[in-house]
């Protein structure tokens, strides 16, 4: 092998010709030659793709499969030449059927893209389909054994399940299709609390698609910092900009009163739709004249909440409450648990004690606990959230700016966790649908 590679520039092929490797003299144009080159384009491509950071049983699988392709053209530079066995298509397919049973299964065509990997993979699919076709014209001049085309087929099918793999083992979904699809509009909160906005939004707009991000692993917002809580939620609203939001709706209160001004100044081109207590409907129907407002440590120290007071608080008295706990709760499903009844009690009961007729849910997450709050408080008192009225703003500020999508198809969903895990999925599922999905937050 040495002998035959000390010289890399032989001339010989200046005249537009190539030699096979049973000394054929033939065109450079040739259907065996374009094969030839399809296979070694395939060849680096893959090569590329391992430069990669990738698991080591698909890194040691891809090196293989450079490995069968050089056989492969092996086979093309020396016709009836036979060096691929059908046991390498019988390992191609065995290694597609794991890899394919660990995703979800597809219900919509994906788009080439989600990691760089994942990419790469879908690049050397669509080289891979292009040097099967290659190959393929070559047997119609001459013979090329069967399993060289089986393989390529097949190959191609595994680089397309190879790219899923890497997006989902990146906790990412795949990238879908979406013909004709308008702009979607994003959605975060500080955790799954924010479904419960998302809910009403779903109602006012069948139409719409939304982009969910759930920033569970750093729940609850309450107890940080206005400047934490603002860079957070630049960095979610960058997310949801990037992947195309039209509109950006904060389902959550304390990152409102933190970030709302700072995201509408970062990108003013974007509605900002936000939450807050609902001071304002809670004054007018109090009959005690006491309101009491359930909300995080944030929100209650916020001074967009000092304003709300300050323009409709006057004329009654408000008691506060910080409803510790209750977030966590609801993250991890724990809805109606003895513990949560319990927790629930403590936290009306001062309310209660203090003459409130009227009770303010002023956090996304306590909606889900509504039914519990009521068994506490009784049919005298009322409970308010501001959910369904913070989804006609959204509906109206869209129509207003013109980008409301009136048409069908049904819209979609698609969720993102910072904190992703099969138990959050589970109580993702609990909240918004069985079928729902929750893919990882990439950091």
């Amino acid at each position: 092998m040495a002998n035959r590679l000390s010289k890399i520039t032989t001339r010989t092929g200046d005249d537009g010709e190539t030699g096979l490797g049973d000394g054929t003299r033939v065109s450079k144009y040739s259907a065996r030659v374009h094969a030839l080159g399809d296979v070694d384009e395939l060849n680096s491509a893959l090569g590329v793709l391992l430069c990669e950071p990738l698991p080591p049983d698909l890194a040691a699988l891809l090196t293989d499969i450079q490995h069968d392709l050089f056989d492969l053209g092996g086979e093309l530079a020396v016709p009836g030449y036979s060096l691929v066995k059908p046991e390498q298509v019988s390992r191609l397919e065995t290694e597609l059927e794991r890899l394919n049973a660990e995703l979800r299964p597809l219900k919509e065509f994906i788009l080439p893209g989600g990691t760089r990997a994942a990419a790469l993979s879908h690049l050397a699919r669509t080289i891979c389909r292009r040097a099967e076709r290659a190959v393929i014209a070559a047997a119609a001049e001459g013979q090329v054994p069967d399993a060289s085309r089986q393989y390529l087929n097949r190959l191609s099918d595994l680089l397309f399940v190879i790219g899923r793999t890497f997006n989902r083992l990146d906790g990412r979904g795949d990238v879908l299709w979406q013909r004709g699809r308008a702009p979607p509009i994003g959605v975060f909160d500080s955790g799954l609390g924010g479904l419960s906005v998302l809910r009403h939004a779903r109602a006012h707009l069948p139409a719409e698609d939304f982009l969910y991000v759930a920033d569970s692993g750093h729940a609850p917002y309450g107890e940080r910092s206005a400047d934490w809580i603002r860079a957070r939620s630049l960095t979610l609203g960058e997310f949801l900009v990037e992947r195309g939001a039209k509109t950006l709706l904060i389902a959550c209160n304390t990152a409102t009163a933190a970030a709302a001004h700072a995201l509408r100044e970062r990108w003013p081109e974007v509605p900002v739709i936000g939450m807050e207590p609902a001071v304002k409907p809670a004054a007018t129907a109090t009959r005690s004249g006491v309101v009491g407002v359930l909300a995080t440590t944030g929100t209650l120290a916020s001074a967009r909440f000092a304003a709300l007071l300050d323009n409709f608080g006057r004329d009654i008295r408000v008691i506060t409450r910080p409803g510790t706990g209750l977030v966590e709760a609801v993250e991890r499903g724990e809805l109606d648990t003895p513990a949560t009844r319990a927790l629930v009690a403590s936290h009306v009961e001062p309310l209660l004690a203090g003459g409130a007729d009227v009770i303010v849910l002023g956090c996304t997450h306590y909606p889900f606990l509504h039914g519990l709050i009521e068994q506490q408080v009784g049919s005298s008192v009322q409970v308010i959230d501001t959910g369904d009225s913070v989804a006609r703003q959204l509906a109206h500020r869209l129509n207003d700016a013109g980008l409301l999508r009136d048409s069908h198809p049904a819209g979609t969903e698609s969720f993102w966790s910072s904190a992703a895990s099969s138990a959050a999925e589970e109580v993702l599922k609990r909240l918004w649908h069985p079928d729902a999905r929750l893919a990882g937050l990439p950091r």
